[in-house]
């Protein structure tokens, strides 16, 4: 006799609904930024906590539990130095473009090309500073 799978309860339907719907919320929370191992480890208690509040059932959890393939593989790989020693190299950087800003600004008088490069350094500035503080998670 051929095993068959059973349809989900509406009630089952309504709770997988909800955890999706915390996983969204969860993911938009942390779309285009970077984060940390902590960070997504706090993420993941709090998926858990949310799941163990909906008090699902036995056949439930199996269910949510066989869905979630991922649940036991380490969410990152561990590139935090990487990214800390770019972060480092790009305060320094902007250090010294401001420094560049500064040394045209009281220059006085520019001639075109320098007019251009001061432009263009205020620009990269702005930008990367941009960056820092989205990496910083002060600006989205």
């Amino acid at each position: 006799m051929a095993v068959t799978e059973t349809q989900p309860d509406g009630d089952t339907l309504q709770k997988v609904e909800l955890i999706n719907r915390k996983i969204d919320e969860i993911n938009q929370r942390k779309m285009g930024i970077h984060t940390t191992a902590l960070e997504d480890d706090l993420d993941r208690q709090e998926l858990e906590a949310y799941i163990g509040s909906l008090q699902l059932t036995e056949e439930q959890r199996r269910l949510v539990d066989r869905c979630n393939r991922n649940k036991e593989r380490p969410v990152r790989v561990g590139n935090e130095w990487i990214v800390f020693i770019i972060m480092t190299a790009g305060i320094f950087l902007q250090f010294y473009i401001g420094f560049e800003i500064y040394r045209l600004i009281s220059k006085g008088s520019l001639v075109a090309y320098e007019a251009a490069y001061l432009g263009l350094l205020v620009l990269f500035f702005l930008f990367n500073a941009f960056q820092m503080l989205r990496y910083m998670r002060i600006v989205r």
